[in-house]
């Protein structure tokens, strides 16, 4: 648990709890330029990491039975630079161009060395995190993720409050924190270990990554190619807009990522015949505490807005409110992808996934050019509707465990709030009288979603067995 808590909280202070910070020292501009970096940073991370992190993660163990654990993490070390120079001379020929056609609004220079250094100094800071992780020195994780986030606090405030260095100040402070955390690799290897790069360590490793990375790559044309077509049409402060909704929705995914950290290791080692009636509580359960988070999310989600953004900002409410039901639909996914783990065929749900990209992609080329912001949002929000009911049939055919109904009624419950939420903010009624209906209507979300956790809660195993 506390692995998912620090993790959680890198992720937390990086994409939300500095938001007001970053919306502060930056003007819309280059808030805008700041979102449009940091999906050019994720896009280089999968691609220069070759999904190595969850090579390592997975194959680790089978090393350490052999006694060779140590020296496959150096191994690992030694081999990347090897990547790095080999994407760096591409990126030296072709870097400017493929900037100009990912960003077209954003300065390339020094923007493209920023992103090449913190996906870089990233590396090695998963690979600490992995490395400790996968050794249980839960302290020393925990430590290292706590002196990333004070780094990044600390270089923050100072580079953008004390320095005025804008946008470069803050790519300067998330480069910081990544090479912080990458500086604690020597502590997480213990000593013994020789430097040397072992051939049949890396090419292991590069055959396990290499469906991996098709994984994250359709993860990232999922959730992220909106912003890059979005960037064709609309200038970048436009852009500010749609960042600043959905990193309020990445709530939505760290919450959800934590509870499948939580519940993943008891799903996985369940006795066979008892999986199918503990999937069925387990995930019910998930539905209903993710849906009230979600609805809370939406009825106050232009407060959020205001607490952590200047007035300018507000336009950006509707696609929140978009953007938060789409992140709910797509989380609805982690009861089939469990499944499917669980009865060992991860093959699956990756086919599942590149679909759901392509068609997030078609919808997105299509939306975007006539509805601009709502129509990228709507795209994400239609392609983790069909991905979820896709995902549910795929899980329900293979493993015999269906989420559809209680899914059905955790979006029914969500899309309803969006409907409640935005009428709310349409009436034209004060602030003060709009925040106490948000609040009378959060005391009914609040009691009808504790009402059904403690029936879910107390009700034996059996009964959702037997339940379809």
């Amino acid at each position: 648990m506390l692995y998912g808590l620090a993790d959680s909280l890198v992720v937390l202070v990086g994409g939300f709890l500095l938001l007001p910070l970053y919306t502060a020292a930056l003007t819309q501009q280059e808030f805008g330029s700041y979102v449009a970096v940091r999906t050019n940073l994720e896009l280089l991370t999968y691609l220069l990491h070759f999904g190595l992190i969850s090579a390592v993660s997975r194959l680790y163990f089978d090393y350490r039975l052999r006694g060779d654990g140590q020296a496959y993490i150096v191994s690992m070390a030694l081999w990347f630079p090897v990547q790095l120079l080999l994407v760096g001379i591409f990126l030296l020929g072709a870097g400017n161009w493929i900037w100009g056609q990912l960003s077209p609004g954003v300065a390339v220079f020094p923007n493209i060395l920023f992103v090449f250094g913190i996906a870089a100094a990233n590396f090695y800071f998963s690979l600490t995190s992995a490395t400790l992780r996968a050794e249980q020195r839960v302290t020393l994780f925990v430590a290292v993720q706590l002196a990333a986030v004070a780094v990044l606090v600390g270089a923050a405030f100072f580079l953008l409050v004390g320095e005025q260095l804008g946008l470069y100040g803050l790519m300067g402070a998330l480069f910081a924190s990544a090479a912080a955390g990458a500086l604690a690799l020597p502590l997480a290897v213990r000593g013994g270990a020789r430097l040397r790069l072992d051939p049949e360590h890396v090419r292991h490793s590069l055959r396990y990554a290499l469906p991996i990375v098709a994984g994250l790559m359709s993860f990232f044309i999922l959730n992220r190619i909106s912003i890059l077509i979005l960037q064709r049409h609309l200038p970048v402060a436009d852009i500010a807009l749609y960042g600043l909704a959905q990193q309020i929705a990445l709530i939505i995914a760290v919450v959800a990522a934590a509870f499948g950290k939580a519940i993943q290791p008891i799903l996985f080692s369940a006795e066979p015949e008892r999986l199918p009636a503990l999937m069925r509580q387990t995930m019910a359960i998930y539905v209903l505490a993710l849906s009230g988070i979600a609805s809370l999310i939406l009825l106050f989600g232009v407060d959020i807005i205001a607490l952590i953004a200047p007035a300018n900002y507000r336009a950006a409410h509707p696609v929140m409110l978009v953007l938060v039901t789409a992140a709910f639909v797509y989380a609805l996914t982690l009861a089939s992808d469990t499944a499917v783990l669980c009865m060992r065929k991860p093959g699956a749900s990756a086919a599942i996934t590149a679909s759901g990209a392509a068609l997030s992609a078609i919808l997105s080329l299509i939306l975007i050019p006539r509805w601009g912001l709502i129509g990228g949002a709507a795209a994400s929000l239609i392609a983790s509707m069909v991905l979820a009911a896709a995902a549910d049939q795929m899980a329900r055919r293979l493993t015999g465990f269906g989420n559809l109904v209680s899914a059905l009624a955790g979006f029914a419950v969500v899309g309803a709030t969006a409907v409640v939420a935005n009428c709310i903010y349409g009436l034209g009624v004060s602030e003060a009288t709009a925040l106490a209906i948000r609040c009378a209507l959060a005391i009914i979300v609040i009691a009808g979603h504790l009402a059904f956790l403690l029936k879910f809660m107390r009700a034996p195993n059996d009964r959702h067995a037997d339940a379809s």
